[in-house]
């Protein structure tokens, strides 16, 4: 943040940047919590599964990142996962588009102002406060339901918490990582979302599991690689 701070005045185009890229992060959050209770949630989770490749996409042509052969077949099984599941939904509805252009369009914003920081993400999230204060007071609704019941607080402030657990691991990874391979790693978060719901009863269709098994089967590829380097990255032992 003392970085940030630094550049709040000595650059021409810092806070016409942040605003932008608060704009575009706060329009990511609404559209996720929005789209499911509207009718949208298929169409913000085709996103999600689209999202990780436009990045690749991104990544290749804005900052020429090269894939090695592990991740050149993760990328390969992911877009035959996407490929079945457009074949099941047929249409691009405007929240999928909303989702898998605008955080490649986001994160390659970042990289390109050097805000690709932890520092930055609550910069751009507190720039969106006013905007979330809005919505949390408009129609008492909220206020109203933290005030009834204590459990509720807690409940709020525990995924809270959660919520900025996820972003700052997530923006501290991002500097160590190309922007090619932190798109694939993206897919981590809908295979443990798809563990969760299962446990909680939810039922995968028949058309729906070669989308999920090619998804599967990328991000392992993905974890034989990162197991690949801890292995050749690690101390030499020379048994006498």
């Amino acid at each position: 943040m003392v970085a940030i701070y630094r550049r709040l005045f000595g650059e021409r185009y810092f806070w016409p940047t942040r605003l932008l890229s608060s704009f575009m992060l706060g329009v990511q959050l609404w559209l996720f919590m929005w789209a499911p209770g509207n009718g949208y949630g298929l169409a913000v989770s085709l996103g999600y599964f689209m999202m990780p490749i436009a990045m690749v996409i991104v990544g290749r042509i804005a900052f020429q990142d090269r894939m090695s052969r592990f991740q050149q077949i993760a990328c390969l099984l992911a877009v035959l996962g996407i490929l079945n599941q457009l074949a099941i939904s047929q249409t691009l509805a405007w929240p999928t588009l909303v989702v898998c252009v605008g955080y490649p369009v986001y994160f390659w914003l970042r990289r390109k102002t050097d805000t690709n920081n932890i520092g930055a993400l609550w910069f751009d999230m507190l720039l969106s406060l006013p905007v979330s204060g809005y919505f949390i007071l408009q129609g008492g609704y909220v206020i109203g339901e933290l005030t009834a019941s204590l459990h509720i607080v807690w409940l709020v402030a525990g995924m809270g918490l959660l919520s900025a657990l996820a972003l700052g691991f997530q923006a501290l990874s991002a500097p160590l990582l190309n922007l090619s391979l932190f798109g694939l790693l993206v897919y981590v978060e809908p295979v443990l979302l798809l563990a969760v719901s299962l446990l909680l009863g939810d039922v995968i269709s028949p058309a729906e599991w070669p989308t999920y098994i090619a998804i599967w089967l990328a991000v392992v590829v993905l974890l034989l690689e990162g197991l690949r380097s801890l292995k050749d990255s690690g101390p030499s032992v020379q048994v006498r």
